[in-house]
């Protein structure tokens, strides 16, 4: 960042603060002297500031230690050598199968709770039982979250029918 070290040496003899511990501020100074010796537009010699750290990016300046994103799942942080460290959400999988984006959030969320399809394709809450033809249906999740939720079905058992009575 290009500054004018002019104005750095007046606001520093302004106000009377030392940047530096240790060191006793400067004293005031008269102000409008300076100025009506000084031409301030553009003809103060530029330089760079080293003291001000920080990450320069393609939205600005960033300071150290800033977390900033540009995306919901992507948060970057200026480090103290000026690089910016990324990290990366990585969204859990989800046991539904109608799941919804949610503007400015990063992971998805099942709106309608845990659910699967059924072979014909409708989509059946988790607990509850379906009967599709000759089969019975409920929601199968895997353990480890790898597969997508499908409907365990099996088939329909009748109940026996009654032994006669034997008279």
């Amino acid at each position: 960042m290009k500054h004018s070290a002019i104005v750095f040496v007046l606001l520093y003899c302004t106000w009377g603060i030392s940047p530096i511990k240790g060191i006793p501020p400067t004293p005031m100074v008269d102000l409008e002297a300076i100025e009506s010796q000084l031409d301030l537009g553009t003809t103060a010699a530029p330089f760079d500031d080293e003291d001000i750290q920080g990450c320069e990016t393609e939205d600005g300046f960033v300071p150290i230690g800033k977390t900033v994103s540009k995306e919901p799942c992507k948060q970057c942080t200026c480090t103290a050598n000026g690089d910016m460290k990324c990290n990366t959400t990585v969204c859990p999988k989800l046991n539904c199968v109608d799941f919804e984006d949610v503007e400015d959030e990063c992971c998805p969320i099942c709106p309608n709770g845990e659910n699967c399809y059924t072979p014909k394709n409708v989509i059946l809450k988790a607990g509850e039982v379906i009967t599709e033809s000759d089969l019975q249906c409920k929601c199968k999740f895997s353990e480890d979250n790898l597969e997508e939720p499908t409907a365990h079905c099996t088939e329909k058992i009748e109940a026996a029918a009654a032994p006669p009575d034997d008279i």
